[in-house]
C-alpha cells in the first residue's frame, strides 16, 4: 500500500491518540513512562520495548518510522503520530496534537503531568534530539 494510502487508513487510529491524549492533560502520571503512557494509555498496546530509543531503533530496523530531523518540519508529522527523540539514557516519546506544532507528553512543562508543549521544547528542555515518528496500526505495531 502506498503510504499515503497508508496514512488516510489509519487516521482514525490517529483521530482517537488525539482525542484521548487531549483528555490526559494535567492528570498525573509516573515520570520516565513516557512509552508506556504513550502506547498503552494513548494507543491501548504494549509498547514492545523497555524505552523510546530501544522502541525507535527496533521500528526503524523493520523500516517502520518517518525520519524527521528537524522540529520546524513538524507539520509534516500527522496528528496523534507516535513521536520518538533519542538522547539521556532512554529518549522520549509523545503523540502529535491536532495542530501539528505541539505534543501531549509526560513531565513537560511539570514532572509527573501530562502537558501540551512546542515540538521544539523536548530538545530545549532536555537537549533530546527529534528522531522521527511512527504510525501505530492499533494493534500494537507501526506502519508509515
Amino acid at each position: 500500500m502506498p503510504p499515503a494510502a497508508q496514512l488516510r487508513r489509519y487516521a482514525p487510529h490517529r483521530g482517537r491518540a488525539v482525542a484521548r491524549a487531549a483528555a490526559w492533560l494535567g492528570r498525573s502520571y509516573p515520570p520516565g513512562w513516557c512509552l508506556r503512557w504513550a502506547a498503552y494509555e494513548i494507543y491501548g498496546v504494549p509498547p514492545h520495548a523497555v524505552d523510546a530509543v530501544a522502541y525507535w531503533a527496533s521500528a526503524a530496523a523493520r523500516g517502520h518510522v518517518t525520519r524527521t530531523r528537524s522540529a520546524r518540519r513538524s507539520r509534516v508529522i500527522p496528528p496523534g503520530a507516535l513521536v520518538l527523540w533519542t538522547g539521556g539514557d532512554h529518549g522520549h516519546a509523545a503523540i502529535m496534537a491536532a495542530d501539528g506544532r505541539h505534543v501531549y507528553t509526560t513531565d513537560l512543562p511539570t514532572r509527573s503531568r501530562i502537558g501540551l508543549v512546542p515540538i521544539e521544547a523536548i530538545h530545549d528542555q532536555w537537549g533530546y534530539n527529534l528522531a522521527g515518528w511512527i504510525s501505530v496500526d492499533g494493534h500494537g505495531w507501526v506502519l508509515t
